[in-house]
């Protein structure tokens, strides 16, 4: 399993997301690649083999700065990735990660600056190796989590996605030819039986191909195991015939807590049992049968003793690695943050001020008279419709009178 980023990468982390949150400006919408493989497809590895294995891209866009590949494997510790680098078309980028998840390991590469060298090539390189067990295992991408980012904010997914199985690597030594020795006895008289032919000379020990053979009259079967009683257990079991007349089993349940028991059914009576590691997320768990499994049987999943799935063994090719649909947790993209939402493009309006309510002013009282009284306050007459050098004649006319009735008054 590839160990968790050191911390020296974690700031590296910090700084390749903020440079690409800068170099985002509009999410735009989503593209593909043409495809992301693994290359080889196929391996046969013995515990304790390595090979070394190729992330490999085609179709991508020029201004892409980064990708991120989510690799899935069976995490009970028979297969570990190490020795991650960016390669190809991605060389020079900082490797961001390793990073383990439930489904397997979460890996990535950015460039700071600048883009990929071509649009297709080789972009990742890792070490596989096989630590134990000798059943076939499957590895894919997680879809939703490969990804490349482009330095204009828009995100290609990964296109057609491949798998890479790895096949127990298993060896043939030829039987040695017994040889005779002369005898110092005379030479017998030459005898009627025709000679034996030749005896073939003995090969040297070779590897066997990667693909088990089907003994004659064999074939593949599958089941496909569904919940009971609400258990949320679900997943779906392969058995391949191999040399030897033994039958290989490989299983994946998803949905487990604690572990599990797998029962097969086998053909003339009796039953093979599989452990199965609890877990969160998908486990994967397999052994070698000691026979066939009877088609038509029920191969049960027990939890604790308690049935939690079941289904019935059919006949059929070996189901794909990525055919069942299978809920798997994805984890946290590295140093690739998710894309923010487009910017306006104009700012929202803004509201106009609300003024405060004019505050009423009490009446100023008129001042006093000599006399002691008061003056009655009188209202200006608006005249409708009045332009403003007629208003001043007026004023001035009304001046004069009540001038002219003050003199009079005081003649009298």
């Amino acid at each position: 399993m590839l160990r968790s980023a050191p911390a020296c990468f974690r700031g590296l982390l910090g700084a390749a997301g903020l440079f690409l949150a800068l170099g985002q400006s509009s999410a735009g919408p989503a593209a593909a690649a043409s495809a992301t493989t693994f290359s080889p497809t196929t391996v046969p590895l013995a515990p304790g083999q390595s090979v070394t294995v190729t992330i490999q891209v085609t179709g991508l866009a020029a201004n892409v700065n980064g990708g991120q590949w989510a690799i899935v494997h069976p995490t009970d510790g028979s297969v570990t990735l190490t020795n991650a680098s960016c390669t190809g078309i991605f060389g020079g980028a900082a490797l961001l990660g390793p990073s383990a998840q439930p489904y397997g390991t979460l890996v990535a590469c950015g460039f700071l600056t600048g883009t990929v060298s071509g649009s297709s090539g080789n972009a990742l390189t890792f070490t596989l190796t096989r630590v134990s067990g000798t059943s076939t295992v499957p590895l894919s991408f997680q879809s939703t989590a490969t990804y490349y980012t482009r330095n204009d904010g828009t995100v290609e997914s990964g296109g057609q996605l491949g798998t890479l199985t790895v096949t127990p690597a298993t060896t043939t030594t030829a039987t040695p030819t017994a040889t005779t020795t002369a005898s110092p006895s005379p030479t017998p008289p030459a005898s009627p039986t025709p000679p034996l032919p030749a005896s073939p000379t003995p090969s040297p020990t070779a590897l066997a191909t990667a693909t088990p053979t089907v003994p004659p009259g064999g074939s593949p079967t599958t089941v496909a195991l569904s919940p009971i009683g609400g258990s949320g257990i679900a997943g779906s079991c392969t058995f391949t015939p191999v040399n030897g007349g033994t039958i290989n089993a490989q299983c994946t349940l998803s949905g487990l807590s604690a572990p599990a028991t797998v029962i097969v059914p086998l053909v003339g009576g009796g039953s093979a049992s599989l452990a199965c590691p609890g877990a969160s997320g998908t486990v994967a768990c397999g052994g070698v049968l000691p026979g066939s499994p009877q088609i038509g049987g029920s191969v049960t999943v027990t939890v604790g003793g308690t049935v939690v799935a079941s289904g019935s063994v059919a006949s059929g090719p070996p189901a794909s690695p990525t055919s069942t649909p299978v809920s798997l947790p994805v984890g946290p993209a590295i140093g690739l943050p998710p894309l923010p939402p487009p910017l306006p493009l104009l700012p929202p309006a803004v509201p106009p001020p609300v003024l405060p309510a004019p505050v009423e002013m009490p009446p100023v009282p008129p001042p006093p008279l000599a006399g002691g009284g008061r003056a009655i306050a009188r209202e200006v007459p608006v005249v409708p419709e009045a332009s403003p050098l007629r208003l001043i004649a007026i004023g001035l006319a009304a001046a004069a009178t009540w001038m002219g009735l003050a003199r009079w008054r005081r003649g009298r």
